[in-house]
């Protein structure tokens, strides 16, 4: 189940459960302390907020000019690189979203649906029976996973067309590279290395039970698993998995830049949440990068500087890319 998710089912079973002339008083949201950045980072905030306290971030993405993210109402937004105003670009519904040249493609209820970056009226690519929910893409095909467990989907960006199903079912985290969908599985402790053009799929790991991510560079795949808090590295045709940090807490997502790899920590209470990196090849320590984090999931990268979703805060955070 996706972070938070549990609690805003059970807290929207409870307002519906209360009588109509009943008084709802929210609970304040505690703050999250500014975290001490580097020099030369910055803040980006729609400065958008709710009984709770600003609305958090959910996921981001950049291009050459701006920073892009999605927040808990599932409205879009970018603010320019260097500073400024954000601009909203989707209004609701829009949580999961790539930035795929002039266009944003985004996960919108039961559908697939994109949007120039710019702004301006959304377009339908796809209807579905289900949500979807985890996105990736090489630009012409977009692969995606389902809210309710079903096959992964490939989608034909231009037509519109489902092209194939993906044999693969519950939580799953997606990567992709030219030829191969890799599928991590949740429930199922495994991840299988598919054809994009169909064909029979080869399981690469087995047993992991609470596996949730995968990353890819052009020897190795990584992944992280919650029992035990582990990041791990595995050849990409398969072998022995090496393990390259443990006792690690909503180590969800791994991100490769330059030698290394990162991820982020959840351990301590909000504002005490922390990116690491350690070499990716192993061998090496485990470093803190930024600390001062709340409830952060996502990073983004470009020559200069990580992007951080710092998503408990409400705002995205640019800071150098370290040496």
């Amino acid at each position: 189940m996706l972070p938070g998710m549990r609690t805003l089912i059970c807290c929207l079973s409870l307002l519906a459960a209360l009588p109509a002339r009943a008084q709802i008083v929210l609970p304040p949201r505690e703050a999250c302390p500014a975290p001490r950045l580097p020099k030369g980072s910055l803040v980006y905030s729609s400065g958008e907020s709710s009984a709770f306290g600003l609305v958090t971030i959910h996921n981001l993405g950049v291009d050459g000019q701006h920073v892009y993210w999605s927040d808990g109402r599932g409205q879009i937004w970018r603010a320019p690189k260097s500073g400024g105003s954000a601009t909203r670009i989707v209004a609701e519904h829009g949580h999961s979203f790539l930035v795929l040249g002039s266009e944003l493609v985004y996960a919108s209820e039961r559908s697939i649906r994109k949007v120039a970056t710019s702004g301006g009226t959304p377009k339908v690519v796809c209807q579905e029976s289900e949500a979807p929910i985890e996105l990736v893409s090489d630009g012409r095909l977009l692969y995606y996973s389902m809210f309710d467990g079903s096959p992964v989907r490939q989608l034909e960006l231009a037509s519109g067309k489902v092209l194939r199903r993906f044999p693969v079912v519950g939580q799953v985290t997606l990567a992709l590279e030219p030829g191969y969908l890799y599928v991590a599985s949740y429930k199922q402790g495994t991840i299988t290395r598919h054809p994009t053009t169909g064909g029979v799929p080869r399981v690469l790991v087995r047993g992991e039970r609470t596996l949730v991510g995968v990353t890819l560079d052009d020897k190795a795949l990584y992944y992280s698993v919650e029992q035990g808090g582990f990041v791990k590295r595995i050849p990409k045709q398969g072998g022995p998995a090496v393990v390259l940090a443990r006792d690690h807490f909503n180590q969800e997502a791994t991100y490769v830049a330059g030698a290394y790899l990162y991820w982020f920590d959840w351990r301590g209470g909000r504002g005490q949440h922390t990116l690491w990196r350690t070499l990716r090849a192993g061998g090496g320590a485990v470093e803190k990068v930024q600390g001062g984090l709340c409830s952060p999931h996502h990073l983004a990268l470009d020559e200069r500087h990580f992007y951080l979703e710092n998503g408990g805060a409400g705002t995205v955070l640019r800071i150098p890319r370290p040496r």
